[in-house]
């Protein structure tokens, strides 16, 4: 099983003025400094000849390719700067005679591609070294030379979705190469995240090949085009591309940003390494966890480096704030991993894409904002950016920790896009209705709950002034309300779980109150008098009594907002009743009967409350 996670060490060439003294370890060799100009075969500049075997377009794909050869060929595996922005991947070095001799001896093994090459390595850059560019005597070499170099360590993690092979496949990589042509190509592209395939799905669009979605699915129309595309390339028109076939296609796709210019952005501010085009050359504004570049007058485009200090919680926070942005448009996609996210949307003013991992105890990513008339650009960059962001040492300092009850949204430096107003709901089944309030929904042109899923009203009873709203996407909430009809004594305890700061503090809270009556101040018996006292976001939340039971909903009551001993709520039996005359299930009754304390009843009562946000035009 191959590991979805590869952790390399990244080295480059410079000066030779400075001394180290590396590191080697007698099980485990970890290289903590960076080393520069060691050739380990001494041989002399003319004679030095080194075997190409793949072109790739970026750093992350160059270091998997290594990590891939380097398990399945007894040679060396280096990776060089090509001038166009590129990286050869090169076994060698060799003389001239062994260099043939490797190559015939590899290619009829069927170890490396056919169309692999030997090279003087005149139009090679700097070399970019890694643990397969190393043979265990290098190192130990490398460990007593008083001469080698020293400078900062390069860490990244490779996208865990470019390699994921499964179990079921049950292919290693050392037998992938004894798979022909064909069957090594549908393999390669199995393992192509979603990102990658959007990325050929572009460049084939823009070769008037390929006029479908751009959805990351390769389906009849994409393999199509692929095969139109390799017969026009002179390759056999397979539909399936292999990585010499796929990097030549995206080379291609990327050449308009090299003929504006393109350069490495390397800011050791955010630690982060990322190309970006030459006219963005120093950053217009930086407000943690945000540096932002932009080239005006010559271009709208906006990019965003992000950094912070920080783990996957406080990855979470950093995504329910961003969503509020006006930079995030309302109906684009949000997406959140245990330790990623994106965000990307488009609206009648401008595109943007943001993704941040955490990794390391640091939160790093970018992102980029243009408008329509910049999209052939913009999205070209957006592939490149993708393919070869890099994480290198140091991040951005803002806040010392993380905090849920900041209004971080604040804190960003952006102008927020807030709903009219927020309110409480509870979870009532497994599809994930909710049930809450009526009163003032039909001014809304949208429903979220929890700030993300959207919402629409299911059914509305009038009287009783509730509504039950249902997701507009299959949703599982973590629990739902279970009830008793059972109500408590006058003058016992009973809590609201709601969200009263509309959401400002990012969690329900637990507020205490006294029961107080078993109708309301108009003699209404299908409701009940409590007191507590109350914030603008406490309506629709629910009633709990001292064992953890639903026993009612709070309703918000005109003339008694500033009242905390006239809070009225709507009874279980009522609200069962709404229930069936809309065919929908009862709620889950409870049996509990002992009394739990705050803690577990806010435990409880959290999992099942809802933040519902009413929103305005779009």
């Amino acid at each position: 099983m191959i590991s979805k996670i590869f952790h390399c060490r990244y080295f480059a060439v410079s000066s030779l003025d400075k001394t180290k003294s590396p590191m080697v370890g007698n099980t485990m060799i970890r290289i903590s400094l960076i080393i520069y100009l060691f050739i380990g075969t001494v041989v002399s500049a003319n004679e030095i000849r080194w075997i190409q075997v793949e072109t790739l377009p970026s750093i992350v794909r160059a270091k998997e390719a290594t990590s891939r050869l380097s398990t399945s060929l007894n040679e060396k595996v280096n990776i060089f700067f090509l001038d166009d922005g590129w990286y050869a991947i090169s076994l060698g070095p060799y003389d001239s005679v062994e260099a043939f001799e490797v190559l015939n001896t590899k290619l009829s093994a069927n170890l490396i591609s056919s169309d692999s090459f030997v090279t003087d390595g005149k139009n090679y850059g700097k070399k970019v070294w890694t643990a397969a560019s190393f043979s265990m005597a290098d190192l130990e070499k490398l460990a007593v030379d008083e001469n080698a170099e020293q400078h900062l360590n390069y860490d990244f993690d490779f996208n865990e979705n470019l390699l994921n092979t499964s179990e079921s496949e049950n292919l290693l990589f050392s037998s992938i190469e004894g798979l022909d042509p064909l069957e090594k190509a549908k393999f390669f592209d199995a393992q192509l995240s979603d990102f990658y395939k959007k990325a050929v799905q572009s460049a084939l669009l823009a070769e008037g090949l390929y006029d479908s979605k751009i959805d990351g699915q390769y389906g009849p129309g994409t393999r199509k085009a692929i095969s139109e595309w390799q017969k026009n390339s002179n390759f056999e028109p397979t539909g399936f591309l292999t990585i010499p076939q796929q990097s030549e296609l995206i080379k291609n796709y990327l050449k308009p940003l090299f003929d504006n210019g393109i350069r490495i952005e390397k800011s050791m501010l955010a630690g982060i390494k990322i190309p970006l085009p030459t006219k963005f050359r120093n950053p217009s504004e930086i407000t943690p966890p945000f540096i932002t570049y932009e080239a005006t007058p010559s271009s709208n485009i906006k990019v965003f480096l992000i950094s912070q200090h920080g783990d996957d919680y406080d990855l979470k926070i950093l995504f329910d704030a961003m969503q509020d942005l006006k930079i995030i448009p309302l109906d684009g996609k949000k997406l959140l991993s245990r330790n990623s996210f994106e965000l990307s949307g488009k609206n009648d003013e401008f595109e943007s894409f943001f993704t941040a991992i955490s990794s390391n105890d640091k939160i790093k990513g970018f992102g980029l904002i243009w408008p329509a008339e910049e999209d052939f650009i913009a999205k070209r960059l957006l592939i490149k950016m993708r393919l070869e962001f890099e994480s290198i040492p140091g991040a951005l300092r803002g806040l010392a920790t993380a905090n849920e009850d900041l209004d971080f949204n604040e804190y960003l430096g952006f102008e927020l896009r807030r709903p009219k107003y927020s309110r409480s709901g509870l979870f009532i089944d497994d599809e994930a209705r909710i049930i809450t309030q009526l009163s003032g929904l039909s001014e809304c042109s949208r429903l979220t709950a929890n700030g993300i899923y959207d919402y629409s009203i299911f059914k509305e009873n009038s009287v009783l002034d509730l509504a039950i709203l249902t997701p507009l996407q299959n949703l599982k909430p973590v629990s739902i309300i279970e009830y008793t009809s059972a109500l408590p004594k006058l003058g016992d305890k009973v809590a609201l779980a709601s969200f009263p700061y509309q959401g400002k503090l990012n969690r329900p809270t637990l507020s205490e109150g006294i029961f107080r009556e078993m109708e309301d101040l108009q003699g209404d018996r299908n409701k009940f008098r409590f007191s507590v006292d109350v914030e603008p976001g406490d309506s629709g939340g629910g009633i709990f009594d001292s064992s953890g039971n639903f026993i009612g909903l709070h309703i918000v009551h005109p003339t008694s907002k500033e009242n905390s001993d006239a809070q009225i709520a709507i009874k279980v039996r009522e609200i069962n009743k709404f229930l069936s005359q809309t065919e929908s299930p009862e709620l889950k009754r409870s049996y509990r009967t002992k009394p739990l304390d705050p803690g577990q009843i806010e435990f409880l009562a959290n999992k099942v409350t809802a933040l519902i946000s009413c929103w305005g035009n779009k």
